[in-house]
């Protein structure tokens, strides 16, 4: 639940504040920024797989890991 909460906050904000920067700063650094968003999300989603491991959930690759 914690997880669905913090991408459901992520998610929310993003939404309100690409418009803003979009008409303010312009478009290319908005698809800056959406394609640095867009890597962070990946190269985080890539973390949480890559440390999972053979764990069946991260409650268990956590506590394997500390």
């Amino acid at each position: 639940m914690t997880v669905i909460g913090l991408v459901n906050g992520m998610v929310g904000s993003s939404c309100l504040v690409l418009p803003v920067i979009g008409i303010t700063a312009g478009y290319l650094t908005t698809l800056w920024v959406c394609l640095l968003v867009g890597y962070l999300s990946y190269y985080t989603a890539y973390l949480i797989i890559v440390h999972l491991g053979k764990a069946k959930s991260i409650k268990e690759s956590i506590l394997a890991h500390f």
